[in-house]
């Protein structure tokens, strides 16, 4: 895998700033499970670029997919 777009995905997942408060408990459920499995397919030293580039995709997915709580103004 190329050494930089795994540095640039890393970056990106200490990037996030996601509190879980501000988020539906469902919405943030799922934000929460891709971010485990991009971290654990990182940490696999036989994740392949395929797989980094799943979860990368579904991690950002999930991300843009978030909720915010009715309560609560986004700011």
């Amino acid at each position: 895998m190329n050494i930089y777009r795994y540095k640039r995905i890393r970056k990106y997942i200490t990037s996030l700033d996601v509190k879980e408060e501000v988020y539906t408990a469902s919405s943030y459920k799922v934000f929460s499970s891709k971010l485990k499995n991009a971290k654990d397919v990182l940490d696999n030293t036989a994740a392949t670029k395929e797989d980094v580039a799943k979860v990368y995709r579904e991690l950002q997915l999930a991300q843009t997919a978030l909720v915010v709580r009715g309560d609560i103004e986004k700011s």
